[in-house]
């Protein structure tokens, strides 16, 4: 436990005031949550287009160095070896944020919340931060990563989703996967 927290300490370091810009805006969805009465529909909008492309931010810093600095040889037998445990510890952290979400918005309605949008918004959070990560691995730019994501973002956001479908059809299979297991298990 001790080493998962002098890593995040180390990221912090290491990002600066960048490290805290997935928590500001975690700050700004669960205030408008919990100040604001949001249905379920606004909520998850403020939940895909607002938080969940950030869940690779702090992976892409992290990993950042290696393409900046030109120590690649360098770092890499020593980034290489943490990866697992970076991976982990960054998607949980963000997972846990996004979680905490979900509970706001419980509370804040009053109602349960439709358990194929939570696991819609852990699909489509695992997408971005698997994504992120890849695109600055292949392309070998940090700011043309997320500027990519970036545009993703806004184009499923004006086109509700009909540009680019594929996520869309990750619901289908998780509405599949979901009566499969309530077939076999219920």
């Amino acid at each position: 436990m001790k080493k998962v927290y002098s890593l995040y300490v180390f990221d912090a370091k290491s990002a600066g005031l960048l490290f805290y810009v997935p928590l500001l805006i975690w700050s700004i969805v669960a205030a408008v949550i919990l100040f604001f009465h949001v249905d379920t529909a606004a909520f998850f909008m403020l939940i895909q287009f607002l938080y969940i492309p950030f869940f690779g931010w702090w992976m892409t810093y992290r990993y950042s160095e290696l393409l900046e600095s030109g120590a690649n040889d360098t770092l890499s037998p020593l980034y290489r070896s943490h990866l697992v445990l970076d991976a982990t510890r960054l998607f949980m952290g963000m997972a846990l944020l996004l979680g905490c979400l979900f509970l706001f918005q419980q509370v804040a309605s009053g109602m349960d919340q439709p358990v194929l949008l939570m696991m819609y918004a852990y699909v489509l959070a695992l997408n971005v931060f698997i994504g992120t990560m890849m695109l600055m691995l292949l392309l070998k730019s940090v700011e043309l990563a997320l500027g990519i994501v970036a545009i993703y973002t806004v184009v499923e956001y004006a086109t509700d989703g009909q540009m680019m479908p594929w996520l869309i059809s990750i619901t289908l299979l998780i509405q599949v996967f979901m009566s499969l297991f309530q077939l076999v298990y219920l």
